[in-house]
């Protein structure tokens, strides 16, 4: 039986992979190079079928500095591998490259005749430049998850009563190469076979935005595909990197570019004006009406916040509710600074505040909970009239500073089950409690509504 699979390189003219680090650099008009990692395995082939170029090949081992998952420091390239210093000047070839074990690569080519390259050109040698994949790798869930996924499952069935809404929550994913992610993938679509909820949410940073515009996009298009590959609806909350601005990174994205990737295929249930990135999904079996907030912006001196514009929408949309529905509101920022390590003012807080305690003091509705990310930590507040509720990252990390006060930090391990962090969320019936159920880190979460 044959397995083989080719597969095409997307190649860029003007940029090349540093001999001596294995990360892109540019403006080098006389190479161009392949922007992504690829994941090749033993008997895997390049071929380049173009006789006027040669090329070379970057390889990096799976192993990388555990700094990146215990203290607070991002990898500029996404990139949890280590470079094998391979790359020579003497290394270009035109012959066959044949992997011999398990690894991440890039390639970078040149002319010949050592002459500049176009971006037309560029995109020539990508229909050129072939990865012959000799047998497709192996995935499945790992034994360390497997009791985990019927542990969940059980849990889930113990309190999901008939006409509960039930949502997958996850948040701050933060996709690195060589990470996590195939894992929670994997994990996600067991456990959608065998508990049935109404959707997942994921509260933000699908990745550290700190990549091309162009790579950011594959990385996003190939997470929200594997969450919508689980037979569920994706609600998905903009979060601080979500713009591709992290650590002043100039291929940002436009609000326009922002509602197109990753609000483009919303399902049937939600209500959003075309030109803004907060909207709101109705659940009429349970008469729930569920919030998704933008609560940053780079253009603003107050980043980190809610726009006057979704305030007032907000605001509006609440009064509009039907008086017998009930509110849940998500977003990846808390919606107040005594929450936030990172700044000690959010732009609208006051008035955000005021307008949802407004509203709880009212007879129109009942406010469940305030549901957020981006704190990197576990946390109930029950301060405010009605709770503030953060979860932990799905991405693997622990360290237990830069955190607000109060919250709970679980040691994480790759390779073992706390790798792995989300939610089931459940409310009954009534509206009288939500039960977070926890696969991975941490622990279920029971909360009884005043």
């Amino acid at each position: 039986m044959n397995n083989k699979r080719n597969t095409t390189l997307k190649v860029r003219a003007g940029c090349r992979i540093s001999l001596y680090s294995g990360e892109l650099e540019w403006s080098h008009p006389e190479r161009m190079s392949t922007l992504h990692f690829y994941h090749a395995f033993s008997g895997d082939k390049l071929q380049l079928s173009d006789d006027n170029y040669q090329f070379a090949v970057a390889t990096y081992i799976p192993v990388f500095d555990d700094k990146y998952m215990y203290t607070y420091i991002y990898q500029k390239e996404e990139n949890w591998t280590t470079y094998q210093n391979d790359l020579h000047p003497d290394s270009y070839q035109q012959n066959e490259y044949l992997f011999s074990e398990e690894l991440y690569f890039r390639v970078n080519l040149k002319r010949i005749d050592g002459k500049e390259i176009t971006a037309d050109e560029a995109e020539h040698v990508s229909e050129n430049l072939n990865w012959v994949v000799e047998e497709e790798a192996k995935t499945g869930i790992k034994p360390y998850f497997k009791e985990e996924i019927v542990k969940t499952e059980a849990d889930v069935k113990s309190v999901q009563k008939e006409d509960a809404l039930s949502l997958l929550i996850l948040t701050d994913s933060h996709y690195t190469i060589n990470g996590t992610w195939e894992d929670t993938k994997n994990n996600i679509q067991s456990l959608s076979s065998k508990v049935n909820y109404e959707g997942i949410i994921h509260l933000g940073d699908c990745t550290d935005g700190m990549v091309s515009r162009e790579v950011t996009v594959d990385y996003v298009h190939n997470i929200q595909r594997d969450i919508r590959n689980s037979g569920k609806p994706l609600y998905y909350v903009m979060g601080n990197h979500d713009s591709n601005y992290f650590k002043n990174n100039l291929d940002k994205f436009t609000k326009a570019e922002m509602i197109d990737l990753y609000l483009g295929m919303q399902p049937q249930n939600v209500f959003r004006e075309s030109n803004q990135t907060y909207y709101y999904a109705d659940f009429e079996k349970q008469q729930i009406r569920c919030f998704f907030l933008d609560s940053f912006d780079y253009r603003e001196n107050v980043r980190y916040g809610f726009s006057d514009d979704e305030l007032k929408w907000l605001e509006f949309t609440l009064n509009q509710t039907p008086n017998e529905w009930s509110i849940l509101l998500f977003s990846h920022v808390p919606p107040i600074p005594r929450l936030h390590y990172w700044s000690d003012e959010i732009r609208g807080s006051e008035m955000l505040m005021k307008i949802l305690k407004t509203y709880q003091n009212s007879e129109k509705g009942k406010i469940l909970a305030f549901i957020h990310g981006h704190n990197h930590a576990d946390q109930i507040d029950r301060s405010e009239g009605f709770p503030i509720i953060s979860i932990g990252c799905a991405k693997c990390e622990y360290f237990t500073d830069k955190k607000p006060e109060g919250s709970i930090i679980y040691e994480r391990k790759l390779g073992m089950l706390s790798q792995e962090l989300w939610d089931i969320l459940i409310i009954s019936k009534n509206k009288k409690s939500l039960d977070f159920i926890r696969f991975g880190a941490g622990e279920n979460r029971h909360i009884e509504l005043e």
